[in-house]
Parts: C-alpha cells; structure tokens; sequence
C-alpha cells in the first residue's frame, strides 16, 4: 500500500497503490490516479482496501479467473524445462481461448459449468466452424483447464466445463478442396509471370508446407 504525490502540469496530484495477497495465492491490485489532494487520496485508500479486501475473500472461496488461468498456463508452458508446445502453438492457444471463451474470462474459473461449455461449443456452431475446429477448441479449453486443477488454482472442481460436452454429428463434412500439383506450378508461374504482391508468400507456403500460424511468426532471425 502507498500514497505517493506527482506533479503534473504544474500541479500537485496525488496517487494510490493497493495489493493485497490472500492465503490461497490470490493476489488483487489497484492504482487510482490524479487524486486532487493528500485527503482525497487517504479516502480513496480506505475506499480501495474495503473494496479489494472483500474481493479476495471472494476470489479465496472461488480461485482465479479463467484469465488468470489462461496467463498462469501460457507462463508455465514458455517457462518449462521440457517445453511441451512451441512458441507459436502457445500463441495460438491463446488467441483461440480468448476469442471463443470470451465470456469466461472474468468469471472464477470453478464456477464454469457444462452449461457454459456447451454455450462456446454453440457459438462456434452458429458462426458455420467446422467440427474438427470445434474439436480443436473444446481440446484446448479441456487442457488449459486440467492443467488448472493439477496447479490447485481451481478449487472444488474435477473436471473441465466441456467435459463429456458432445460435439454435433454432421452428416457430411467438406473436405477442403486442394492444389494438384500442375495447378500449383500453373498458379506459381503466373505469378511471378505478373509479378503478383503475393508470390513469395505462396512460394514460402507451398514450398515450405508451412502452416498460417508459422508464417506469421517468422522473423528474419528465422531465415
């Protein structure tokens, strides 16, 4: 905890820092700015350690939120000794938990339910995604989640919120159409023929056999 003063513009503000640590490794913070005086600051201290002492007691019963967990996992996974996925595969975990499971993010995570698994899965459904996606998605929140429960940060809960959540049978599932291997040389040569902005990056992709993701992590370092 701290109050601290600053100038700015010419004139004395005043700042506040709260943290404040529970038992189970709950950890809330807080800073308020541009306060106008030392009184209003001290208010706002008391105001703030009411407020974020009644949060970790919340958070003590319930665990971390689901976005706590999700940065706790893509620290663990950067940060192991045995590197289980590559840099790239961590980032797209990440981008795919915050972009499908939204929703969760500010919500303790034991407090997820199949409900909540099944309404992602549905989401995903109505915006046309494939199944093999879907099952990529429910496949990544089930490990995030797991790994959770073997940290202790989720708390009273054994098992993830798409567990036992099934995914729609389709009848028949397209098949992405592909380039033989004349259209590729045909599509290759044209290209380069014109100039095409695109050309090396469809060289590099074919070439390569790269996927979307490790294309856009390549940095020079990489050539």
């Amino acid at each position: 905890m701290a109050i601290t003063s600053y100038v700015k513009d010419e004139k004395t503000l005043w700042k506040v820092y709260i943290n404040l640590r529970g038992e189970n490794n709950v950890r809330v913070q807080k800073v308020v700015s541009d306060l106008e005086s030392e009184k209003v600051a001290l208010a706002e201290e008391k105001k703030l350690l009411k407020e974020l002492a009644t949060l970790v007691e919340r958070r003590e019963g319930y665990g971390l939120e689901w976005e706590e967990i999700i940065g706790r996992w893509e620290m663990a996974m950067r940060t192991a000794t045995l590197q289980r996925l590559d840099s790239v595969s961590i980032r797209d975990h990440i981008s795919m938990l915050r972009r499908w499971t939204a929703a969760w993010l500010k919500r303790p995570a034991s407090t997820l339910t199949r409900a909540d698994g099944r309404a992602v899965l549905d989401q995903m459904e109505a915006q046309g995604k494939s199944r093999s996606f879907q099952g990529k998605v429910k496949s990544v929140v089930h490990q995030v989640f797991n790994w959770g429960m073997e940290e202790r940060l989720i708390p009273g809960v054994h098992e993830s919120p798409v567990s036992r959540v099934q995914i729609k049978n389709e009848k028949e599932e397209k098949i992405p159409e592909i380039l033989n291997l004349e259209q590729i040389r045909t599509l290759l040569f044209e290209a380069r023929r014109l100039k095409h902005d695109w050309y090396p990056i469809w060289a590099m992709a074919i070439l390569t056999g790269m996927r979307n993701g490790e294309l856009h992590a390549l940095v020079w370092s990489d050539i």
